[in-house]
């Protein structure tokens, strides 16, 4: 086996992601080139590369290096500061082989990490790639063999495969209340590859901006989710009212699965649920289009010793959980290349965790 830099291998190499049950949208260069822009100043380099066997390729390894948070001078392998996706291997593997490609994986991290100064690796397996979400029995973290260490991280997967009644029976009450009202408020739109327009999507970055009251990323990265609608990577799900956008969703589609990207809402409408309505119109849109699995988001109950979740990041997950689907582990794993670093890190996320509020103070019923 061999490792062969993105750089000599970006042909073909989305081609491999769609055929791989281990890929998803994260594995793709759409999202790197995303990343990339995304990360901006913490960008340090692209260093993906894949694992080839006689002129094959066995896996995709997606490998993104930035500046970290976590120490002055220190660099990470992540995702504009989450995790990297683990490697898409080629369907029909034997156990055996998909080993060693993953020994290959970790020791190629660490050789980089040697050459580049990198301390810290966090990677992740896509909760909506097929041979997860569709696996049989439990699911191991992967990484666990070779010194990682595992996080406790969840995330909150709808069924689409059920019937569409059941998936609105499945809706928190209070939502469906929300939904319905909205709905008599609101024109329920979804913009697909054929039907998006520069002009609209500029709609959503305008609405993108008011929302957060400042604008947040550059007219690229835009561009690039734009790039992904034409593409027939994502919809751009609205709610209109008297004429004008009050609500968008942007969802990326790839494979089976569905992801929950983006949204915003005009802040002059707080009265209107049209947040609510752009899901409910997102669940129906893709149970119509034959997806299988829309991952609505990340689940913070309350802090973890790893994850500091505040008030607000609960609410957010309940908000999601209000629209049905499993809570499933999203499997992470973490690897410091520095001893110091860790202690250093560890010794943060202790003060922290002890610091934050109980799951009394913050769990809502």
């Amino acid at each position: 086996m061999e490792v062969v830099p993105i750089a000599d291998s970006r042909e073909g190499w989305d081609s491999f992601a769609r055929q791989s049950d281990d890929a998803w949208f994260w594995h793709t260069t759409h999202y790197m080139d995303y990343t990339e822009e995304h990360s901006g100043e913490k960008l340090v380099d692209n260093l993906s590369f894949s694992v080839m066997e006689n002129k094959e390729t066995l896996a995709l390894c997606p490998v993104i290096v930035e500046s970290s948070a976590l120490a002055e001078g220190v660099r990470q392998y992540s995702y504009s500061g989450g995790p990297i996706p683990v490697p898409a291997m080629r369907n029909g593997l034997s156990p055996d082989k998909r080993q060693r490609v993953l020994s290959i994986y970790t020791r190629t991290l660490e050789s980089i990490a040697g050459r580049e100064g990198v301390g810290y690796a966090s990677v992740r397996v896509p909760a909506v790639a097929r041979s997860y979400v569709e696996h049989a029995g439990p699911f191991a973290n992967p990484l666990l063999r070779y010194g990682y260490t595992d996080l406790a991280y969840l995330t909150q997967v709808i069924d689409l495969r059920k019937d569409l009644g059941d998936l609105w029976s499945d809706v928190r009450k209070g939502h469906k209340s929300d939904v319905k009202r909205a709905g008599e408020a609101c024109e329920l739109k979804v913009w697909d590859r054929h039907t998006i327009t520069t002009p609209k999507f500029q709609e959503y970055r305008l609405l993108h901006a008011r929302d957060a009251g400042r604008v947040t990323r550059s007219q690229r990265t835009f561009d690039l989710m734009l790039s992904w609608v034409k593409a027939g990577h994502a919809i751009l799900v609205e709610a209109e009212h008297g004429g004008q956008a009050i609500s968008f969703a942007l969802v990326i589609i790839f494979g089976a699965g569905a992801y929950y990207g983006s949204s915003c809402k005009d802040p002059d409408h707080p009265d209107i649920a049209a947040s609510h309505l752009v899901q409910w119109g997102a669940i129906g849109w893709l149970k119509e289009h034959g997806y299988a699995w829309y991952d609505i988001g990340l689940q913070q109950f309350h802090p973890q010793w790893h994850d500091a979740a505040s008030p607000k990041d609960i609410s957010i997950s309940e908000f999601k959980r209000g629209f049905g689907g499993m809570t499933i582990p999203l499997v992470t794993a973490e690897f410091f290349y520095s001893k110091e670093l860790m202690k250093c890190t560890y010794e943060r996320r202790c003060r922290e965790y002890v610091a934050s509020p109980g799951p009394a103070v913050l769990e809502k019923a």
